[in-house]
């Protein structure tokens, strides 16, 4: 059986985020809590004077993982309009901007604070997870 870790922290925008971009993370990141516990969860009220968020997440050996496979899911889950999200990576790309993820991610046998950002190459959300001391 796998081991279920939690994530808490915050996710904030980084960038020049036109508003119909926000509007369409938030249409998307309103179904980032995938399959049950598994995804990002709290998240898709952003706005141009609401530029963070706290969130909670679930991952499998560590929320690393979730974040890894964000993209894969979002491409996979029916909820979300694959068309949104098309704009969207887009968008990302072409203004330069991204998602910055501040967390602790506790597991059965540790607990590490960690920095990953979330951009785009204008096809696919890329997750890059930050060296921390």
């Amino acid at each position: 059986m796998a081991n279920i870790t939690s994530a808490n922290g915050k996710i904030a925008l980084v960038g020049d985020w036109p508003a119909e971009t926000i509007n369409k993370l938030n249409e998307v990141a309103q179904n980032w809590s995938f399959y049950g516990e598994f995804g990002i969860h709290g998240i898709g009220h952003f706005s141009q004077e609401k530029t963070s968020e706290e969130f909670s997440g679930v991952g499998r050996w560590s929320f690393l993982g979730t974040l890894d496979a964000l993209d894969e899911w979002t491409k996979d889950f029916e909820k979300i309009n694959q068309t949104t999200y098309q704009d969207l990576l887009s968008e990302m790309k072409e203004h330069d901007l991204s998602l910055e993820l501040t967390y602790v991610d506790q597991g059965d046998e540790y607990k590490e604070w960690a920095r990953s950002t979330l951009s785009s190459n204008g096809q696919k959300l890329l997750h890059h997870q930050e060296e921390t001391d």
